[in-house]
């Protein structure tokens, strides 16, 4: 089985000092969580937050270059539509996701 197949979501809470990253398989019998330091946009900038993401997500669930089902991605100090547009589209960038959310 392929990690893409394996690990079906990613969840990402971003705050002001820290990330959590959890992943679920598609039948949801694995759960991994991990925590990195802050990872915000307006810190790392959209493409670079989106790059440093992704690396998060390859740690935690050894996906190096496959593509994931989705990604929910909550990140503090993304307030309006067109930064949740700016985010979504780094991250969609990466090329790593069938499916990318970003909301606040």
């Amino acid at each position: 089985m392929t990690n893409a197949l394996r690990w079906a979501g990613i969840a990402v809470d971003i705050g002001g000092f820290k990330a959590d990253i959890a992943a679920v398989t598609r039948d949801g019998a694995e759960l991994r969580w991990g925590r990195a330091g802050t990872l915000t946009p307006q810190a790392l900038g959209s493409d670079g937050c989106a790059a440093a993401v992704v690396g998060c997500i390859d740690q935690l669930v050894d996906a190096t270059d496959t593509k994931l089902e989705a990604i929910y991605l909550a990140a503090s100090g993304v307030d309006f539509p067109d930064e949740e547009a700016q985010l979504c589209a780094a991250i969609e960038a990466t090329g790593r996701f069938n499916r990318v959310v970003v909301r606040n």
